[in-house]
């Protein structure tokens, strides 16, 4: 699964898989600047997580308070 999303991201622009020949084989990815274009929708689903996150929360410990 990791496989084919990295290579999702290869083919659409936002990494470069960087191969070292050697023992043992190395493999590195690298962001690309385009990646940069998706630091905003990034930053937003981060901002949403951590809020949900709270929101979740805040309802269990409220289903907690009420069986007591």
């Amino acid at each position: 699964m990791l496989s084919s999303e990295l290579k999702d991201l290869e083919m659409n622009g936002f990494i470069v898989k960087k191969v070292s020949v050697g023992y043992p084989v190395t493999i590195e990815y690298q962001l690309l600047p385009y990646s940069e274009t998706l630091q905003e929708v990034v930053g937003s689903l981060s901002k949403w997580g951590i809020q949900h996150r709270e929101k979740i929360r805040h309802e269990m410990s409220e289903n907690v308070s009420k069986k007591q």
